[in-house]
């Protein structure tokens, strides 16, 4: 049997239990009335109409997911006291029509997943979008934190208490003559909308997440382009770069044959076995754990390499050469605006914002009389957290322009900045990211060593750890707040007002430090992203790619130096609605291939 989750609304934050119930206990959503329209004079005829109405349900049918090479065949239209318009673009070929619609700041659009909606129809069609409201993100916002489903079936069960058939959506809309079932799952799918985002709005209010509501359905403009552009890849250095990893990979295999046997590298029993053979106990055999003991013992190192290979090739590489679009001949990512509880985006098929650093990045590159604008945020989260703590010690040294992490070394090690060599700064760079952040003196020992090669005993750190507070007394404070509140606290949030929600029996202190600052930075990216969207339009701009605080621009090489100018002006800005007590500073760079920042 079909199961479902029931949502029943309790709690002064409209916080909800859940139960699993069966999906034919929820009464079916109901089939609006609707009009097939197939000719162009029928459109135009209701737009008048459609124009005067506060909001509209937006949905499409396609015959497939790639706004290259697959086409609309249904535009669905629902407003209050009417019926659902169903336009035929077979019959209507001519969607330009629905520009003074689509572009007007009214009536808002609504549309679920509006990425998809845009990269077909504002990139395909060149028709520009005004107000949107996002019922997905909307969903994502108030129940961040939750672990929810945010499809619209699921969504419709819990705001609507209703069942929403998603059955006909992989059917064949192609067809010339497509099936009542079909168009009846059509006109459901914009009327709807209308009755979530009634549901939605309402709880945005109460949330108090207006502001970084309309960021998002804001941002969702840029993240269509972004998505619709892609990377240029160069097929000869991946396959190359792709060559040596598997080389790699089996030398490295022989190596762990020679040493341990033969074991399946990917089973988790059989390493920890051969390990414990070995005499060598570990408590994990993911890659991240491997990497602490990989300092200790050659042979875990060898097994943390094979890991590290096997993720990148899979994740990225494999992906790489996989997914050229045939028709543009680049690589398009699927981007999640709000893929992680802070607000950070994720990526996927393939993930290009887990590429790593360095030669890797080679193979992302400018095509010929074109040029590459990498400009990234410095420091970016520790100018977050002189905001949020309001330590007057760091907002000084950023004011003043000083290296933040000269200052750190020159504390921890009793120095004067001017002898602080670079083992000191190197150790501080550790120090100021992993005790802001709620790091203990044993985990700052590790994490020294596994991120930035430096050594330190538990007795250095434990003195390093109290010197940084008492210099930091601002941080010091905010990390005392946070924990002090931190079993009675139900949400946390960013400077934007973005809010993660905790269950009682899943918030961690290191989770409360962490998130308002990852998410700020997210905020901080997703006005970035907006401001460069507009101030790109009629440029040879385009936006290609970020990673939480890195946009890659593409643009035409002779308009590269003046185009790298405004994405530094937008991202400081950008930076600066958010902070308002130290200078944002944005590095960039004019490159062929995204490996030279």
């Amino acid at each position: 049997m079909d199961k479902s989750i029931n949502i029943t609304e309790t709690g002064q934050l409209g916080f909800a239990d859940i139960n699993i119930v069966s999906k034919i206990d929820l009464p079916p959503y109901k089939c609006p009335n609707y009009k097939l329209l197939r000719t162009e004079q029928e459109v135009k005829q209701v737009l008048p109409s459609l124009l005067t109405t506060k909001a509209i349900g937006l949905d499409i049918e396609t015959s497939g997911l790639d706004p290259h090479s697959d086409s609309i065949r249904l535009i669905q239209l629902a407003a209050d006291s009417m019926p659902v318009y169903i336009i035929d673009v077979e019959h209507v070929p001519n969607i330009a029509i629905l520009t003074e619609l689509f572009a007007a700041k009214k009536p808002v659009k609504i549309i679920h997943n509006a990425v998809f909606e845009l990269k077909f129809l504002s990139e395909k069609y060149h028709i520009p979008f005004g107000t949107i409201f996002d019922t997905m993100l909307a969903s994502k916002l108030v129940y961040n934190g939750y672990g929810y489903r945010h499809n619209l079936a699921a969504v419709t069960e819990r705001e609507l208490g209703c069942y929403l058939s998603k059955t006909m959506q992989t059917s064949n809309w192609s067809s010339d003559l497509l099936s009542s079932l079909q168009l009846d799952y059509a006109a459901k799918d914009a009327a709807v909308l209308l009755d979530l985002r009634q549901k939605l709005i309402k709880k945005i209010v109460e949330q108090k997440l207006v502001y970084v509501a309309d960021l998002e359905f804001k941002c969702t403009k840029a993240m269509a382009s972004m998505m619709y552009n892609g990377i240029k890849v160069d097929k000869l250095a991946l396959k190359q770069k792709y060559s040596d990893l598997l080389n790699e990979k089996q030398q490295i295999k022989l190596q762990i044959k020679n040493f341990f046997g033969e074991i399946n590298l990917q089973s988790p029993q059989q390493i920890e076995k051969a390990l414990s053979k070995k005499g060598i106990q570990v408590t994990s055999t993911r890659e991240a754990a491997l990497k602490e003991y990989a300092l200790k013992y050659p042979e875990i190192e060898l097994l943390q390499r094979h890991k590290s290979i096997v993720r990148i090739i899979s994740s990225a590489l494999r992906p790489l050469q996989e997914r050229t679009n045939l028709v543009t001949g680049r690589v398009h990512a699927n981007f999640s605006q709000i893929g992680a509880s802070s607000g950070r985006m994720s990526c996927g098929g393939p993930n290009v914002q887990n590429i790593p650093r360095g030669d890797f990045r080679k193979i992302i590159v400018a095509p010929p009389h074109k040029k590459l604008i990498i400009a990234d945020y410095s420091q970016v989260e520790l100018r977050i957290i002189s905001e949020i703590s309001q330590d007057q010690q760091m907002i000084k040294a950023f004011v003043e322009g000083k290296d933040i992490h000269r200052i750190t070394a020159s504390i921890v090690s009793n120095k004067q900045e001017k002898d602080v060599t670079k083992i000191d700064r190197q150790k501080a760079k550790a120090v100021n990211f992993g005790l802001v952040f709620g790091m203990g003196s044993r985990g700052l020992v590790k994490y020294a060593k596994s991120s930035y090669g430096v050594d330190m005993n538990l007795a250095e750190a434990e003195y390093i750890r109290a010197s940084f507070f008492k210099t930091y007394k601002g941080i010091a404070s905010w990390h005392k707040k946070v924990a002090n509140n931190g079993d009675n606290m139900q949400y946390n949030e960013t400077l934007s007002g973005r809010k993660r929600y905790y269950k009682t029996d899943q918030r961690f202190v290191s989770e409360l430090y962490n998130t308002p600052v990852q998410g700020t930075g997210a905020d901080i990216l997703k006005m970035a992203l907006i401001r460069l969207f507009d101030r790109l339009k009629g440029t040879s701009g385009k936006l290609t790619n970020c990673v939480h605080d890195e946009i890659v621009v593409e643009c035409n090489e002779n308009d590269a130096n003046i185009l790298a100018k405004i994405v530094r002006q937008e991202m400081v800005a950008a930076g600066e609605v958010y902070i308002k007590s130290v200078p944002i500073e944005v590095e960039v760079l004019v490159a062929q291939d995204w490996s030279e920042k």
